[in-house]
């Protein structure tokens, strides 16, 4: 019982530390692409 408690401690310590930041990352990364996407867009709407 008590190592099914530490291993979900574990568990959201490494996704606190690992997984969380690179999800992050991939969000940032995609939101950037999607504004570049618009300003190209909006460069070709005054064009």
């Amino acid at each position: 019982e008590e190592s099914s408690v530490m291993g979900s401690l574990y568990y959201s310590d490494k996704y606190k530390s690992e997984v969380l930041p690179a999800l992050t990352s991939i969000q940032r990364k995609l939101q950037a692409a999607i504004e570049d996407e618009q300003d190209r867009e909006g460069a070709k709407d005054k064009s």
